[in-house]
């Protein structure tokens, strides 16, 4: 049944809406599930492992994604922009991506002494050994992933990720416990990954040859070289303050600035990461059919930042009872960064949103300059901060980065489409008063309170929540039950309200 659901999404493009808003909520359900499992997990290992060992595997997997941005070289944004595609060319992006990631895991054990070298980290070389195996197997994991995404095939890309995430949390913990120390989340990080291309490949609609068009190639390449730039620039960006800080400040330092970093990245990768993987081939199919992108953008922007708003607010609010209660004593020095980083991720389900609507109408190179023009005052700010103010002033930088970076994407896509600024204000204005409020209602309420065990990181909570909830309700009703209606018509039950479907 699930894959003739999905197989009639992608005979009937005209139904790309009703997919769209059944791939939100299987985003959330991807939230729900796999970012819990995950959360969990940090936990569970923040317990059993020191600092120092995520400081050394955010390090090598550092590598990992400078790397893969080149494995990639924008074919799988290419795969799922262009729609009309030979099965030939199909064959030929496969081909290229299983080729570099074949090449790039051989570089990465070349480069390995070299890397620790710089890094000032020498247990770095054995791990980076180690985890290469992951880009070993990148190559399919990238095609597939992108090929799901294409056909719009939402419920096999969750599943497989759960097993992906299941499979890590199994293999690190069980090897943690029998003391494997930092070995523990390099043999979850190559077990998830193995068990995810499996997945990927058993899940996908239809296979894909191997093959190689030269001119397919070429005509490809050049389609991608704005993916490409964006992808690296995006690296840069994201990546610096994890290069200032391991290298500056040393692996403990890394440890902790990366755990709150994990943290933030949970509105990343739990909600504004899937949901851009609906938005673009959505969003790409509608502006080829020269179709208006104006209410499926500000729907789809609503709803994510309405997810994972709350989400950073409470993060960023919660960060003290959160550390004491939940990781313990030995993680108190990630508190203040959290705090910082927490609003970091408030911001960001807007900018990734806004960015990927200008992807999908073929304007990469846009966000690309932008990116451009914000990298450079950004790397310099990151490395002053980490000599001045350590990681709670990186992790302030990343924060100020973020709101102008958010206000530029805005700009851009006023340009790109017709809709104007203040238009996407109003849709983000209810939602944002919120969120605020919503902070300092759980900041007086953890500060008030003080260390009082499981009841303070309770009451933070819940006190956000209740303020965020019941001024949504008061500021803009409809958008509470439009996000209800659209969850209820993609379990398949009857809608409520007449809502707009992108």
């Amino acid at each position: 049944m699930q894959e003739s659901c999905e197989t009639r999404g992608m005979q009937q493009p005209d139904r790309s809406g009703d997919s769209a808003a059944r791939g939100v909520v299987w985003t959330f359900l991807s939230f729900g599930s796999g970012k819990a499992i995950s959360l969990a997990t940090t936990v569970v290992l923040a317990r059993l492992l020191v600092p120092a060992d995520f400081g050394l595997i955010a390090l090598a997997l550092l590598l990992i994604s400078l790397l893969t941005v080149f494995n990639d070289i924008g074919l799988g944004s290419v795969l799922v922009y262009r729609q009309e595609m030979s099965e030939r060319a199909k064959g030929t992006i496969l081909s290229v991506m299983v080729a570099m990631s074949l090449l790039l895991g051989v570089l990465l054990i070349a480069t390995a002494p070299l890397v620790a070298e710089v890094m000032r980290s020498p247990k770095l070389p054995p791990v980076l050994d180690g985890i290469s195996a992951v880009l070993f197997l990148s190559g399919p994991v990238w095609f597939y992933e992108s090929l799901l995404q294409r056909e719009l095939a939402f419920r096999s890309e969750l599943i497989s990720r759960l097993t992906q995430t299941l499979t890590f949390t199994t293999v690190a913990i069980t090897t943690a416990v029998y003391g494997a120390g930092v070995w523990s989340l390099v043999a979850g990080q190559v077990s998830s990954n193995f068990v995810y291309m499996l997945a990927l490949f058993g899940l996908s609609p239809y296979r894909v040859r191997p093959a190689f068009d030269r001119h397919d190639a070429v005509e490809l390449l050049r389609q991608a070289r704005g993916y490409v730039a964006q992808g690296a620039l995006s690296f840069i960006q994201q990546n610096t303050d994890y290069v200032a800080v391991g290298r500056i400040l040393g692996d403990g330092a890394l440890g902790l600035y990366s755990m709150a970093y994990r943290l933030g990245d949970l509105t990343y990768w739990g909600i504004v990461n899937p949901v851009a993987k609906v938005t673009f081939p959505v969003f790409a199919r509608k502006h080829s059919r020269g179709e208006s992108l104006v209410h499926p953008y500000l729907s789809a922007l609503r709803l994510v930042l309405l997810a994972g708003c709350p989400v950073g607010v409470l993060l960023s609010a919660s960060a003290a009872p959160f550390t004491h209660v939940i990781l313990g004593p030995r993680w108190l020095g990630m508190i203040a960064p959290l705090t910082a980083l927490g609003l970091w991720a408030a911001l960001r389900p807007v900018e990734t949103t806004a960015s990927w609507l200008l992807n999908s109408i073929g304007r990469p190179d846009t966000v690309a300059r932008i990116g451009v023009a914000l990298l450079v005052p950004l790397v310099p700010a990151i490395v002053l901060a980490a000599h001045w103010k350590g990681i709670l002033g990186v992790a302030w930088v990343l924060t100020a980065h973020m709101l102008v970076s958010t206000f530029a994407m805005l700009v851009a896509v006023a340009r790109r489409i017709d809709v104007s600024l203040q238009a996407q204000w109003r849709t983000l204005r209810p939602i944002a008063l919120a969120g605020a409020s919503a902070w300092l209602a759980a900041r007086g309420v953890a500060t008030a309170l003080g260390d009082t065990g499981m009841l303070w990181l309770g009451a933070t909570v819940l006190s956000g929540l209740l303020v965020y909830g019941g001024l949504l309700l008061l500021l803009d009703r409809e958008l509470v039950r439009d996000a209800v209606s659209r969850v209820r018509g993609a379990l398949g039950r009857p809608r409520t309200t007449a809502v707009r479907v992108p």
